[in-house]
């Protein structure tokens, strides 16, 4: 499977609200669109869908109807990782994302979720000021880690005669 670059194919098409179709994965179209000024959600009952918001932004959010949805979490990695900034977690452009994001979803009563940042309280404690209302502390295999870890030590300090 070939890998694509969002930002590179949003870059050759100028028009806005015209979704393209740039790939196809399990018989499932795979579209992209610009969108310019306020935009209403809405819902296609034939169809399953996923919502990758990109303005420079990793805003995304999966739902079968997403004006029901109440928190969007913008997952930092991949957001840097789009943006060919992997790994730079204090750079400026993060904080744009979230401040845009965090304004957008206030205006329509939404919710922003900080994902990616459970080894940067710091910076997801600024964002949490900014208005951001979830914060994800980390991975599922991060949980499962820790739990095994914890249980692996009980079980090594079990006396053995």
């Amino acid at each position: 499977m070939d890998k694509i670059n969002l930002i590179e194919k949003l870059s050759r098409f100028g028009d806005h609200f015209h979704p393209k179709v740039i790939a196809e994965l399990n018989g499932q179209m795979v579209k992209l669109v610009k969108f310019q000024g306020p935009f209403v959600w809405h819902h296609h009952d034939a169809e399953d869908e996923l919502f990758l918001v990109l303005a420079g932004a990793g805003l995304s959010y999966q739902t079968p109807r997403p004006d029901d949805a109440r928190t969007y979490r913008i997952g930092v990695n991949d957001l840097l990782a789009d943006m060919g900034l992997a790994g730079q977690l204090d750079h400026p452009k993060v904080r744009e994302v979230y401040a845009r994001t965090i304004e957008a979803c206030r205006k329509h009563g939404k919710h922003v979720g900080v994902g990616g940042l459970s080894t940067r309280p710091k910076l997801a404690a600024e964002f949490i000021a900014m208005g951001a209302r979830l914060l994800s502390t980390g991975t599922d295999i991060q949980f499962l880690l820790a739990a095994m870890t914890e249980k692996a030590k009980q079980v090594h300090e079990i006396p053995v005669t």
